[in-house]
């Protein structure tokens, strides 16, 4: 995992990255359909599509957050070996998420086509609740390991789900 902070302190980005023993294809079928998140990802308790274009969708995500739950709109576009995704409306509006799959250049002709997978975002956790806002008041890293918390469970969910 990598962890970026700007001068401040203040939370850049955090990414995970992983080696995923499945075709990359699949894996980036899986990210561009957050209707599925539910069933494997603990915290998202549910995913409603209201918009499908051929490049790019927008979907309500209800989070399980601190003591609450967290609705919030995105729009998830595609790119090649990619999905980048941007909250557009909640309370974490202007998040950013982005999946970057490739296929692993190190897989051996015997061994089963694998990929690199890098999850990259920045949340916006503070702005989520106020008594999360006071909580980084006091100390701002939590919000860098709140990231890299989400991170990890949200790449090892998915990934599990392909094997």
């Amino acid at each position: 995992a990598i962890v970026r902070s700007n001068t401040e302190g203040k939370l850049v980005d955090v990414s995970v990255v992983t080696r995923v023993s499945a075709r990359s294809e699949s894996l980036l079928k899986m990210v561009r359909e957050p209707e599925l998140w539910p069933k494997v990802i603990p915290s998202v308790r549910r995913v409603v599509v209201t918009a499908r274009e051929p490049t790019s969708i927008e979907y309500d995500m209800t989070v399980s957050a601190m003591m609450s739950e967290v609705v919030t709109t995105f729009r998830m576009t595609f790119e090649p070996g990619a999905a980048d995704m941007l909250a557009i409306s909640g309370p974490i509006k202007g998040a950013r998420i982005r999946w970057d799959i490739r296929p692993d250049a190190t897989t051996s002709p015997n061994q089963t086509p694998g990929s690199v997978a890098v999850w990259r975002a920045n949340l916006h956790l503070s702005d989520t609740s106020a008594l999360l806002r006071a909580m980084l008041r006091i100390e701002p890293s939590f919000e860098h390991s709140a990231n890299l918390t989400m991170g990890l469970l949200s790449v090892r969910a998915l990934v599990a789900q392909l094997h």
